[in-house]
C-alpha cells in the first residue's frame, strides 16, 4: 500500500467498504456494473467550418489552430493553391475522413473532411470542383458537399439538383461566386440570379447572410446553404487573414454530435490484484458451496466472471481528454505564425524592407522543416537497423498495414442494406449458411464409421460417461492452468463475459488451484456450458468499399476467456491421449 497515490488508496478502501456489506457477490457485482459503468459522452451542436484556404501550405498553421480551437465536425475547404497530396491532408486532419478533388484552374483542389466519429459515405460525382459524402447526424441521412465555382464558369447547378434529390437534408458549402441581395452583396452577378432562382426552386437558405467572406471586397461570395431554419444556425467568421477570403465558422443547434472529448479509462490493476487476494477465502468458500455438479460448478464460473468484470469497473476512473494532438511541433506553428504576419504586413506595405523580411524567414522556415523531416528519417532507418526485432517489425508494419475501411452498409446478391437491423440480418444470414453443418457423403467409410460413432456417443448414459472420466488419469493440474493462463496473449479486448486475457493473467496465484478443481468437474461430466459457446463477432472490412458485400468482411470472434482456457486444457489432454493411443501419426 505503501507505493500507492492517495486516490489509489481511497478507492482502495471504499472497495473493501463495499464488499463488507452482507450481500452476496452476485449482488455487489450488479451493483457495480451498475453504479461504475463507462459515463455517457456530452453532446454538442454540430459545426461546419468553410474556408477558401488560397495557399495550403501558407496557411496550414491557421488551419491547425481553427481546428483546435473551435473543434467544427466538418471542413470544407477549397482553392488549396496547388495539387496537394492527399496524404499530406491525412496527416495535419488526423481525426478527420478525408475526401479530396481535383479542380479545373491553377488554384487547386477541393476538400471535404468529416469527423471520423460521424458515418459517413463518398458519393460518386465525375465532376471536378465538387466533392460530396452521405453521413448520419441524429439517426438523420444528410449530405454535405464542398464546392468551388471558379469566376469564369457556371454554377454546377444540374449536380447540385442531383445531390438535393439524393437526401432530404442538404448542407452546401464553398466560393461560388455568386453576389446577391438576398444574401448581403451590393452587387448582382449572373451566377447570383441563377443561385436565388435556383434556391427558391429548392426551398433552400443560405445561413451565413449579411456575414463579410472577402477581404477585398465588402461582399459575401463563400456560402453556406442548407434546408435548416437559418433561426436554428448561427454563422459568423473568424479573424484570419493568412488567405484573402475569411472563415465561416456555422453551427447547426438542431443536430447533435459527440462532444470533441473522449472518455479515457485509468485502472488500477495494484488494487484489483490485491481486492481479489483479499477475497480468496470468500470465493472458496463459494465454491464449496456449491456442490461438484456440472451445473453447479458452471455457475460459480459464470459469478467469478461477472465479478471480475464488475471489480475492473469499480477500480476504474474515467478521464475526459481532447482528443487532438498537434501534428507538428508547438516551436513550428509560431514560425508558421510569424511568417504569416510578415507575409500579410508586405501585402500592405509593398516595403522592400518587409520583402527582405519575409523572404529570409521564409528560408528559416523552409530550414527547419528540412530539419523535422531529417530528424524522422532517421529516426525510422534507426528503427529499421534496430538490432531489436520488436522494433524493426513495429516500423516495418506500420508501412504495410492498411487501415480497415468503415462501412455503413452491406451489399448482397445486389441489394444494398443500409439500416442496422437489416444489416444484422443479412449478416447473420451469410453467416448461418456459411457455417452451416456440411453434409455427410454416406458411401464414403469415413463418414460413415464417423456418424455412427457420433450417435453412439450421443445415446451414451450420463452416468456411464461419468464413471468413464472418473476413473479416468486425463485430469488438468494446478500447473497446465498456470502455463494455460500464461501462454494468454496480453489483450484488452473482451467477449460478451467482459472479461479481458490482462485480467486473468493478473488474478493471484491462489485462484488458479481453484480453477483447477472447477476444470475438472466441467471435464468429468463432459460438459460445456452455452454461455462459453456465444461469440462477439465483429467484422472488418477487407475491400475499399464503404458498401462491401458479405464476401469482403473478416469476422473476428470473441470466445469467453473462460472458455478459451478450457479448450486449451482439453486440447491438452486430447494431444496426450491420441500420443499415449498412437492415433495420430507422427507429422
Amino acid at each position: 500500500m505503501y507505493d500507492l497515490s492517495d486516490i489509489q488508496k481511497q478507492i482502495g478502501i471504499e472497495t473493501l467498504h463495499d464488499c463488507c456489506w452482507t450481500c452476496s457477490i452476485s449482488e455487489l457485482s450488479s451493483y457495480w456494473q451498475q453504479q461504475y459503468r463507462q459515463p455517457e459522452i456530452s453532446c454538442k451542436c454540430m459545426s461546419l467550418l468553410h474556408y477558401n484556404i488560397r495557399h495550403f501550405y501558407s496557411n496550414q498553421a491557421e488551419l491547425i489552430d481553427m481546428v483546435n480551437v473551435f473543434s467544427p465536425n466538418i471542413i470544407s475547404l477549397n482553392e488549396l493553391g496547388t495539387t496537394i497530396p492527399k496524404k499530406i491532408i491525412n496527416q495535419l486532419l488526423f481525426s478527420y475522413n478525408v475526401y479530396l478533388k481535383e479542380g479545373t484552374n491553377s488554384h487547386g483542389d477541393v476538400v471535404l473532411a468529416v469527423d471520423k466519429r460521424l458515418s459517413c459515405q463518398q458519393i460518386e460525382i465525375n465532376e471536378p470542383n465538387l466533392i460530396a459524402v452521405r453521413i448520419r447526424i441524429d439517426n438523420q441521412r444528410f449530405v454535405v458537399a464542398s464546392i468551388y465555382s471558379p469566376p469564369t464558369e457556371q454554377l454546377p447547378l444540374t449536380t447540385m439538383t442531383k445531390l438535393v434529390s439524393e437526401a432530404k437534408n442538404v448542407i452546401i458549402a464553398g466560393d461560388l461566386n455568386a453576389k446577391h441581395p438576398d444574401w448581403g452583396c451590393l452587387q448582382v452577378n449572373t451566377k447570383g440570379r441563377k443561385l436565388a432562382n435556383w434556391l427558391i426552386q429548392h426551398n433552400l437558405s443560405v445561413l451565413n447572410s449579411g456575414i463579410k467572406s472577402s477581404l477585398r471586397s465588402n461582399t459575401t461570395i463563400d456560402l453556406v446553404i442548407s434546408g435548416e431554419i437559418p433561426e436554428t444556425s448561427e454563422s459568423k467568421s473568424l479573424s484570419y487573414t493568412g488567405s484573402d477570403h475569411l472563415p465561416i465558422l456555422t453551427k447547426f443547434f438542431r443536430l447533435n454530435v459527440l462532444m470533441d472529448k473522449h472518455l479515457v479509462p485509468r485502472t488500477y490493476w495494484k488494487i484489483y490484484s490485491s481486492i481479489l487476494t483479499v477475497l480468496i477465502d470468500q470465493f472458496k468458500d463459494e465454491q464449496e458451496n456449491y456442490s461438484n455438479s456440472a451445473n453447479s460448478t458452471h455457475n460459480w464460473f459464470l459469478i467469478l466472471e461477472q465479478f471480475l468484470a464488475a471489480l475492473k469497473l469499480r477500480v476504474t476512473i474515467w478521464k475526459e481528454v481532447k482528443r487532438k494532438r498537434p501534428s507538428i511541433s508547438p516551436s513550428l506553428q509560431v514560425l508558421l505564425r510569424h511568417k504569416h504576419y510578415l507575409q500579410n504586413r508586405y501585402r500592405h506595405s509593398r516595403f522592400e524592407e518587409d520583402r527582405l523580411r519575409l523572404r529570409s524567414w521564409n528560408v528559416t522556415v523552409k530550414r527547419e522543416f528540412q530539419a523535422l523531416k531529417q530528424r524522422s528519417w532517421e529516426q525510422f532507418i534507426s528503427n529499421v537497423a534496430s538490432p531489436n526485432p520488436s522494433s524493426f517489425w513495429r516500423t516495418v508494419k506500420k508501412l504495410n498495414k492498411k487501415k480497415s475501411v468503415d462501412f455503413s452498409a452491406v451489399t448482397e446478391a445486389n441489394i444494398t442494406h443500409k439500416s442496422p437491423v437489416d444489416i444484422v440480418k443479412c449478416l447473420s444470414h451469410h453467416f448461418t449458411e456459411r457455417h452451416s453443418l456440411s453434409s455427410l457423403n454416406m458411401t464414403n467409410t469415413l463418414d460413415k464409421e464417423a456418424d455412427e460413432l457420433w450417435k453412439l456417443f450421443s445415446s451414451a448414459d450420463t452416468n456411464d460417461i461419468e464413471l468413464v472420466l472418473t476413473q479416468s488419469d486425463l485430469k488438468f493440474n494446478e500447473q497446465d492452468v498456470k502455463n494455460t493462463i500464461r501462454s494468454l496473449k496480453n489483450k484488452s479486448s473482451s467477449g460478451f463475459d467482459q472479461l479481458s486475457n490482462k485480467m486473468i493473467k493478473l488474478l493471484p496465484t491462489h485462484y488458479h488451484g481453484m480453477l483447477t478443481h472447477a476444470y475438472n468437474v466441467l471435464f468429468r461430466y463432459a460438459h460445456w456450458g452455452k454461455e462459453w459457446k456465444m461469440a462477439r463477432t465483429i467484422c472488418l472490412n477487407k475491400s475499399d468499399n464503404p458498401a462491401p458485400t458479405t464476401n469482403q468482411l473478416r469476422p473476428i470472434s470473441m470466445l469467453p476467456t473462460f472458455s478459451k482456457i478450457y479448450e486449451r486444457l482439453f486440447l491438452i489432454r486430447f494431444n496426450s491421449w491420441s500420443s499415449k493411443m498412437n492415433i495420430l501419426p507422427l507429422q
